[in-house]
């Protein structure tokens, strides 16, 4: 039989061992009225964590869709070995959604929004929309063939996500369009390890923002001479990373 779709479970059906799964009501939503599904069809589960099962669809009815697992819990396809940290300034209306959804698809490790200078002060509450992004990493996780989904990281101050970033990723790069060095020159020169990478919004940053960044050990580089939109600059630095570091076959 065809597999229809690959869903979202949560850690808890492989740290327990259960063989038949009730899926939560946006998961059996998107089966029932988008994939049609019926008894029988094929999924594949994963848990968000880098695990993956094959199953199929026991019972469609009103109260939810039970799965029953095939085979047992395997790896399947996790976060890039560039290990990538993006911290994005947060850009205008539902352009961080793009954002996730093309960082997730290019197996970013961790988003992480901040607010700057001419960044889009956040529209209600943070946690609210911290969960939306959340969904929007999960779905794409599950159109791309990932077992695992990236963290969301909360909202944060500039300077407060630059703090916390940890010792180990010792490659880190400001995207600024006044920078003289390539992306790609900087990429070649590091070491193979964890990669952050700042990115502004759409008015880029103040120049006390990127003397910021070079005290926290950021490399200011550039994308060159065209200007890039917010949602544009994600999926092409990314891109640059994979190849060059990663999991992306060129």
């Amino acid at each position: 039989m065809t597999q229809i779709a690959r869903v979202y479970v949560g850690v808890q059906p492989r740290a327990a061992g259960d063989r038949v799964v009730k899926l939560d009501a946006a998961a059996a939503h998107r089966l029932a009225t988008v994939r049609h599904a019926r008894r029988g069809d094929r999924v594949v589960l994963f848990d968000g964590a880098g695990w993956q099962v094959g199953a199929h669809v026991e019972r469609v009815e009103r109260a939810g869709i039970l799965v029953e697992r095939d085979e047992e819990w395997h790896p399947g396809v996790s976060v890039d070995r560039a290990e990538v940290t993006w911290i994005q300034a947060v850009p205008k209306g539902d352009k961080l959604e793009d954002i996730v959804r093309a960082a997730t698809e290019l197996g970013v490790s961790t988003v992480v929004p901040v607010q700057t200078e001419r960044s889009v002060p956040t529209r209600g509450p943070s946690l609210a929309r911290g969960t939306r992004l959340r969904a929007v990493a999960i779905a794409a996780a599950e159109q791309c063939g990932r077992a695992d989904v990236p963290t969301i990281a909360p909202f944060a101050l500039l300077h407060e996500a630059l703090a916390s970033l940890p010792e180990r990723v010792a490659t880190r790069l400001v995207l600024w369009e006044r920078a003289d060095r390539p992306v790609s020159q900087a990429l070649r020169a590091a070491p193979p390890g964890a990669v952050a990478v700042l990115s502004g919004p759409e008015g880029g940053f103040e120049a006390a923002e990127v003397e910021l960044a070079g005290r926290h050990g950021f490399v200011a580089v550039s994308l060159g001479a065209r200007i890039l939109r917010a949602e544009t600059v994600a999926p092409a630095v990314l891109g640059i990373i994979a190849a060059l570091h990663g999991d992306l076959v060129t």
